[in-house]
């Protein structure tokens, strides 16, 4: 998998001393991209996408700041400069909750047992490390992905300033990176790793949060994917492998539902999207379910504010047919040249025209349809059956954040280490996969692309969410 060659120094602002204030945009200190580190990795892919939510209590009173954020790290090492230029320019450290969603992690923290201890649905510790894909082999290989090293640099970048973060919540499915593909029962199988939620609190501020020990927390798992595992005697077959699914952390004192989720890709070439979406959307409706019954049933699932975040893979499509579905073929040309255009309003056409994700929940009736929404022409009849399954619970009555503001190009998929602003590699068409859907109950206000660090075929993306719900406390 992809190594970083290099770290960048990001030189902080002359007029400023801490972290978080050299990061801040009004002191006009943005992160300067490395141009030197290169991930060299093949076809996996890396994305960031954060939010802030500020919820409050009915009665006006003010409940903690949750910062939310996505990243696809592709396997690769997790740096200082890639954390800090992700977490504290964008708001993390004045948030009180910190939820973070990785995909494709080349790390699992506690040995891969869920934490706290326990909290993981109604599994016990055997069920647990056969679902979560444990055994001292398979630590043996993650821990060259230095699992220290990770949470060092993300608790580092938060504790700052007097503040203490402490994990709440941290748990995954998967198997480690595999360096090159490997031969299991005479398939080739190549493994990203683990889809990863890592939730921390800041234990300064008892005021606005309950002492930590009180949020009765309980760890979620469910793997929907196909791929065999690495590691005997365990096998999995489809459709309950690790290699996709979704992770959850239900805090119950606060009223919430923290999904990290990794649906599947786009792998094969002259095949057009719909046949892609029907297996995403069967397994988000899968991880609906299984959700709901491990956190104990409907009323209590329905009672829980979800942030749902991920690499959803939802693709954009603007030409269907399978002789333009080819590598770098007509399809990718037409979105390409729409996005790379520089004109925010072709971008604005292209998303709202042609966004997988947006196009199937506009559909269904859950998202509200825009005046650039797809209304036929050249793909007619490509959603034939689309609302047929319906949405799923998880997306009930929700947001997503990235149509809050003006819509940034792809984050997906851009050619590995070049600088700002890069072009686009042509071995995916570059798409929207990676977002943050939040209930109703949050208002969005901002969105976009961070761009100060280049790490791999993805560009890290960055959301605002104020609430305006009551969220308990």
């Amino acid at each position: 998998m992809g190594q970083c060659s290099s770290s960048a120094e990001i030189k902080p602002n002359a007029q400023t001393n801490s972290k978080e204030a050299k990061y801040k945009p009004e002191n006009g200190a943005t992160p300067q991209p490395n141009n030197d580190r290169v991930d060299a990795v093949g076809n996996g892919d890396n994305s960031a996408r954060v939010a802030v939510a500020n919820p409050t209590k009915p009665n006006g009173n003010p409940t903690p700041r949750i910062f939310c954020g996505s990243f696809n790290i592709n396997g690769s090492p997790f740096h200082a400069v890639d954390v800090e230029a992700w977490l504290v320019m964008h708001g993390a450290t004045d948030c009180d909750v910190v939820c973070l969603s990785f995909q494709e992690c080349g790390t699992c923290g506690n040995g891969g047992m869920p934490f706290p201890v326990g909290s993981c649905g109604e599994m016990d510790e055997s069920n647990a490390r056969d679902k979560l894909r444990l055994g001292d082999q398979q630590q043996i290989d993650i821990n060259k992905h230095d699992e220290s090293k990770f949470m060092t640099v993300i608790k580092e970048a938060l504790n700052i300033n007097g503040k203490t973060y402490e994990v709440l919540a941290d748990v995954s499915i998967g198997e480690p990176p595999t360096s090159q593909k490997v031969e299991i029962d005479g398939k080739k199988v190549e493994w990203y790793g683990f889809i990863r939620s890592v939730v921390l609190v800041n234990t300064n501020n008892q005021d606005r949060l309950p002492p930590i020990e009180e949020l009765k927390v309980k760890t979620l798992v469910c793997p929907v994917g196909e791929k065999l595992s690495m590691f005997e005697p365990h096998k999995y077959s489809a459709p309950a492998a690790p290699d996709k699914g979704a992770v959850g952390v239900a805090i119950e004192r606060l009223g919430l539902l923290v999904v990290s989720l990794h649906l599947s890709g786009t792998n094969k070439y002259g095949i057009p999207e719909m046949v892609f979406d029907r297996d995403r959307k069967q397994q988000l409706h899968r991880i609906s379910k299984s959700f709901k019954e491990q956190v104990g049933g409907k009323a209590a699932y329905t009672s829980l504010h979800k942030l749902v975040m991920g690499d959803y893979n939802f693709r954009c499509e603007m030409s269907p047919s399978p002789a333009d579905k080819e590598k770098g073929g007509v399809d990718w040309k037409k979105v390409d040249e729409e996005v790379m255009s520089g004109d925010e309003e072709r971008v604005r056409k292209a998303f709202y025209g042609f966004d997988r994700l947006q196009r199937w929940m506009v559909k269904v009736g859950e998202w509200p349809k825009h005046n650039d929404s797809w209304s036929g022409g050249e793909v007619d009849g490509d959603d034939i059956g689309e609302g047929a399954l319906g949405v799923c619970s998880l997306l009930e009555n929700s947001v997503d954040a990235i149509t809050s503001t003006t819509i940034p190009v792809p984050s997906f998929t851009f050619k590995i280490g070049e600088p700002p602003p890069r072009a686009f590699a042509q071995k995916r068409t570059p798409s929207w996969t990676d977002r943050i859907v939040v209930g109703k109950d949050f208002e969005v206000e901002g969105f976009g692309i961070e761009r100060s660090v280049v790490v791999s075929d993805h560009e890290p993306v960055w959301a605002m969410v104020k609430g305006k719900g009551g969220v308990p406390q």
